[in-house]
């Protein structure tokens, strides 16, 4: 079996100094020889760094980088793809892979929530389970592989439905009840049919600023946001998917942003019965998407901003598995 692996940085690839958690090259050769000693599993590893960062500094640099890489090497005789990634940005680059790479293997992104010396780091675990998924050959597309605290299994996730982090956790979710597959001593437990990708038939480079603006539901939230550069508008509603639509600051906004040519999306709104404040969605110029992660449709809209496509519309346009249903 033969498995490309692209080490980007990030806490898997990182060791803990006196103060400081900072990028250590060396930790790329641990996690490879740790999976040696520890699995007798005949892997032969190819190894790539295009470049070490911690995973906040993303940038569309590093993305488009990426995005090239894997696609060029997915066209290779690999059975499987890993990219080590820092956990604070992984939802973001798994989306952005999803989009852009057209793949017949499993390509995989893991990431350690402590480097890989601290005995609580999940990063040999989130290695292995991603190479155990890769040997069955369960599924062609892009995923990540983590396990959470507490967790017999290595979730493996669609890599379009991640949610972001938790305030002061660092376990990994998805928008759906249970994650695409699990894994568990090298057996697969697929929890969901295999998806189709609609992968853009055109290549990317993700341009430095997309200028979206995101916005968080709060109370007292007066929308006195400066539209002046913005080209698209992600509003996160409240967990049941609603808007303080009584609020003449937010009727106030949306007109602001209808003047402009301003799309404005609601995301993480799921079917089903819904409250009243929603009714006058359409009549505010809101567009509501299918079930949706907020990760996913940012790095979405990035992509229709970079491709000077028409914003809307390409965002309509489910591509990767990202509208839940």
């Amino acid at each position: 079996m033969k498995i490309l692996v692209i080490f980007t940085g990030g806490t898997i690839g990182s060791s803990e100094g006196r103060k400081w958690i900072s990028l250590d090259k060396s930790t790329s050769f641990t996690l490879l020889e740790n999976y040696k000693k520890e699995n007798g599993l005949d892997v032969d590893f190819e190894v790539e760094n295009p470049y070490s960062i911690l995973s906040e500094n993303l940038s569309s640099e590093e993305l488009t980088s990426l995005c090239k890489l894997v696609s060029e090497k997915a066209k290779g005789d690999y059975n499987g793809i890993i990219v080590t990634h820092g956990t604070d940005t992984i939802q973001y680059t798994a989306a952005a892979l999803a989009y852009t790479v057209k793949t017949k293997i499993p390509i995989l992104l893991v990431s350690a929530n402590y480097p890989l010396e601290n005995p609580m780091s999940n990063g040999n675990s989130n290695f292995k389970g991603a190479v155990d998924f890769i040997s069955k050959g369960a599924q062609k597309g892009v995923f990540v592989a983590y396990k959470n605290k507490g967790s017999e299994f290595v979730d493996v996730h669609l890599a379009a439905s991640l949610v972001g982090h938790l305030e002061g956790r660092d376990e990994i979710f998805g928008l759906e009840e249970k994650p695409f597959a699990q894994v568990k001593d090298g057996e697969i437990l697929l929890n969901k049919t295999p998806i189709i990708y609609n992968v853009l038939k055109r290549e990317v480079e993700f341009c430095a600023s997309p200028s979206v603006l995101v916005i968080n539901s709060r109370p007292g939230d007066n929308f006195d946001y400066d539209l002046e550069n913005i080209k698209a508008a992600l509003i996160k509603p409240y967990h049941s998917g609603t808007l303080n639509t009584a609020n003449q600051d937010l009727k106030d906004f949306c007109k602001r942003a209808k003047e402009k040519d301003i799309p404005v999306f609601l995301a993480n709104v799921y079917g089903g019965s819904t409250y009243e404040s929603s009714k006058t969605y359409k009549e505010l110029g809101l567009t509501v998407l299918p079930f949706s992660a907020i990760p996913a449709i940012y790095v979405k809209i990035w992509i229709a901003i970079s491709l000077k496509e028409n914003i809307k519309e390409f965002v309509l346009k489910e591509i990767a598995g990202e509208f839940i249903k």
